[in-house]
């Protein structure tokens, strides 16, 4: 990304947790221009009742990739969205793990910094930060 002549790099962080414990099930890394509905079908891993995600996952392809493996997509429409969507705002509350969890990673500064060159030792670091929050 470029802005006044000076380039900036940025990376996303894709996560796909257990509803029941921080358990990391797939995890991918982006460049920060990626959006998010483009690597949702890879968080999927296929044996789950219910997906939940934010509204930047919240893409029609999303919704039919979901049901397609008989799961119940659990995620807003967009705000300028045509047809309203209906979800199940009680399921959809369980999405706090998610944040919780990126929370407690960016409490590793390291991290939060991303010393690591390459996504496969940043993952690295963060497969051992998650260590303490499953032993908890």
């Amino acid at each position: 990304m470029k802005k006044n002549d000076t380039t900036f790099f940025g990376f996303k962080g894709h996560v796909g947790v257990n509803s029941g414990s921080p358990l990391i099930r797939r995890e991918k890394m982006t460049s920060a221009d990626i959006q998010d509905s483009q690597v949702f079908a890879d968080l999927i891993v296929g044996d789950e009742d219910f997906v939940g995600a934010d509204k930047a996952y919240g893409s029609d392809e999303a919704r039919r990739e979901v049901e397609a493996n008989n799961s119940v997509p659990v995620i807003p429409g967009r705000v300028n969205r045509r047809e309203p969507i209906t979800y199940d705002k009680t399921i959809y509350r369980l999405r706090r793990r998610i944040e919780m969890f990126f929370g407690k990673i960016k409490e590793n500064r390291r991290l939060a910094v991303h010393y690591e060159k390459t996504d496969n030792a940043f993952l690295g670091f963060i497969a051992l930060a998650t260590i303490p929050l499953h032993l908890c």
